[in-house]
């Protein structure tokens, strides 16, 4: 059996802040106007757009769960292995929270984690986070 190819990684000097380092010529288009559409008539015509009350017969439930999240790129990373060309990755922050209301707002939960995230599959999942 072949031992599998040694893992390097190599950080991209760029602040993630700013986007990606490389020039439009390579984007292949990625990064063009969109040409998409909007029907903001969809439920009803946009100039009569209101505040619509809900229906008061529906019974309020007695508490009320919100969970929000944020993400954020640490760096971008290049995954050096068995292939040719490097493959890109990003180093991620990611955390989550839940707040429970019931007549007082409770938080019930937060998580904070941190990844790599690639395609490659030589990046695997290493110990001491």
């Amino acid at each position: 059996m072949t031992a599998p190819a040694p893992v390097s990684y190599t950080v991209d000097p760029w602040d993630p802040g700013y986007g990606v380092a490389f020039s439009e010529e390579l984007d292949g288009g990625a990064l063009e106007e969109s040409s998409a559409e909007l029907n903001l008539d969809l439920e009803m015509p946009s100039a009569q757009w209101r505040p619509v009350d809900p229906d008061p017969a529906v019974v309020r439930p007695g508490t009320v769960l919100f969970a929000d999240g944020v993400r954020r790129i640490d760096a971008r990373v290049w995954v050096h292995g068995s292939r040719p060309q490097p493959v890109p990755g990003i180093a991620a922050s990611f955390a989550v929270g839940l707040v429970s209301c019931d007549g007082a707002a409770r938080i019930c939960d937060v998580g904070v984690e941190r990844g790599l995230f690639t395609a490659a599959r030589e990046a695997g999942i290493t110990a001491g986070r």
